[in-house]
């Protein structure tokens, strides 16, 4: 959602959206490629197959330090 602007998600009900969430693949669609495969692991359905915070900054690789870890627009 942060990424696009979009639910990865859909259900015309929260039991429906509840059982997308477990069941379904996420619409990553509109998510750059580059992080499709990042974001589609930390959403998958079994906790167990999602990355660990140090697996996750591993996957990311270097960050550089920004001033302002903000784009424009936002206010902190």
């Amino acid at each position: 959602m942060a990424c696009t602007g979009r639910a990865p998600f859909h259900g015309g009900s929260v039991p429906a959206l509840m059982y997308a969430v477990a069941h379904e693949a996420p619409d990553l669609t509109a998510v750059p490629p580059g992080l499709r495969g990042l974001i589609g692991a930390c959403l998958a359905p079994d906790p167990g197959l999602r990355p660990s915070p140090s697996e996750l900054l591993a996957l990311l690789g270097p960050v550089a330090p920004s001033a302002r870890p903000w784009p424009e627009g936002c206010t902190g």
